[in-house]
């Protein structure tokens, strides 16, 4: 085969992947977004509108972050490339990044899933009104904090399956 219709399936088939992904996390989104509102009194949020607001936000997120991401690392590859022959140093360290960039990541995508919150939920609201933003913000926020929590408890999942299995083949 052709080294160019090998690179091109795989492009078809990262992005296939990735909107599968993007699917699935957005359909468990759905489910935090509903039930963040329903703890919030914000009234009854239709599934496929939480799931159309937990898609558009995850999107336009990720998005924002690959962009960085990628501008970040293309200008730490040119400056690299820039300096003398000198110590070659890894960029690839997951400590390029200082810890202030993912606070202001964090509380721009909080802010931009609030505005995408009321915007889209707001549509469909039972009593016409428009979602202020106060109301859109926190229930942002407590859908950013059950993410969270929902990640951290597959990650810790993941982990004592692993320990276990390890332990089992000692």
């Amino acid at each position: 085969m052709d080294l160019t219709l090998i690179f091109a399936l795989q492009v078809l088939v990262g992005f296939v992947c990735f909107l599968i992904g993007l699917g699935l996390g957005s359909l468990i989104a759905a489910i935090w977004l509903r039930l963040a509102a329903f703890w919030l009194r914000l009234g009854k949020v239709n599934f496929l509108t939480a799931f159309n607001a937990a898609f558009t936000s995850n999107l336009i997120v990720l998005l924002f972050n690959f962009s960085i991401g990628f501008n970040t690392r293309l200008t730490m590859m040119s400056l690299q490339a820039l300096e003398d022959n000198g110590p070659s140093r890894s960029v690839l360290s997951p400590f390029a990044f200082s810890p202030i960039y993912f606070v202001y990541v964090t509380a721009f995508g909080l802010l931009i899933t609030a505005v995408i919150f009321r915007r889209i939920i707001s549509k469909d609201r039972e009593p016409e009104e428009p979602m202020s933003f106060s109301d859109s913000f926190a229930l942002a926020a407590l859908y950013f904090a059950l993410s969270f929590a929902f990640a951290i408890t597959i990650a810790l999942l993941a982990f004592c399956i692993v320990v276990g299995i390890l332990s089992v083949m000692k």
